[in-house]
């Protein structure tokens, strides 16, 4: 589970956790928090924009008890996705008990090792 790998992250804070979870990252089936089939905007940083996943259901109830329109795609698209729109950040589960946010460099790493050619 994604937020397992998270934890070990937050308690060894070693290369070889991070990359676990990156590779968990890119292989699952995610939850993108849109407005009409778009990434919506959660914030920003600086000057450029955040975004929102998801990692399960539970947790976009967690964010917003009404439920939130969100499209699930593999984390390999939405990295791809989030990068070509020059995101500043991507926060995983806002407001859930395991969490965190992913800066544009990380983005920008995940998106390309999926299409490296």
């Amino acid at each position: 589970k994604i937020t397992s790998q998270m934890r070990v992250l937050s308690k060894k804070r070693d290369y070889a956790s991070r990359v676990a979870l990156y590779q968990q990252l890119l292989n699952a089936e995610l939850l993108l928090y849109v407005d009409e089939d778009s990434p919506k905007v959660y914030g920003t940083i600086g000057k450029f924009k955040s975004y929102a996943l998801f990692t399960e259901d539970k947790y976009y109830y967690h964010y917003d008890p009404r439920g939130v329109d969100v499209i699930r795609k593999y984390g390999h698209e939405i990295f791809y996705e989030l990068h070509q729109l020059k995101a500043g950040s991507v926060w995983i589960n806002p407001k859930g008990q395991v969490g965190g946010e992913l800066y544009q460099n990380e983005i920008e790493m995940l998106a390309k090792a999926m299409y490296r050619r």
